[in-house]
């Protein structure tokens, strides 16, 4: 079980809604400076006005971001393959919160249905992930 808060007004969410189903692709510290340039890419054209002075338009957001989408093997959603560990998850529940100054959010509440790890992050002889081999951002 996978438990994701959002913004009501994110993107991420309406995908989530949308399609029920997602990979969570966990990186490595090596790859942060990607998944940095990729949260301020947009694949929907027009932007947002109130995204427009921070975020810019890129159809192929991962490719420009020097990332691989491949083929998950449970969910439509694709993964990013220089990841070395990815979540294929289904939506659940959704479940709508207010913050007391009116905000709306959502909890997404999903299903893990496949683990994906790069042997080089097991523990020898294991599904075990050794934390020291994988240099996961913290």
């Amino acid at each position: 079980m996978v438990v994701v808060g959002c913004e009501s007004t994110v993107q991420t969410l309406a995908n989530l809604e949308r399609e029920r189903e997602c990979v969570i692709n966990l990186p490595k510290s090596e790859l942060m400076d990607k998944i940095e340039a990729l949260a301020l890419l947009i694949r929907r054209n027009p932007l947002a006005l109130h995204k427009a002075d921070r975020f810019r338009y890129e159809p192929r957001k991962f490719e420009a971001a020097g990332l691989t989408l491949t083929p998950a093997q449970i969910v439509r959603p694709p993964q990013i393959r220089e990841c070395p560990m990815q979540h294929e998850v289904r939506v659940t529940a959704t479940y709508r919160l207010q913050s007391k100054q009116g905000e709306l959010y959502r909890v997404v509440e999903a299903q893990v249905e496949h683990i994906h790890a790069i042997p080089e992050i097991k523990e020898s002889g294991t599904q075990h992930i050794d934390m020291e081999h994988w240099g996961l951002p913290l």
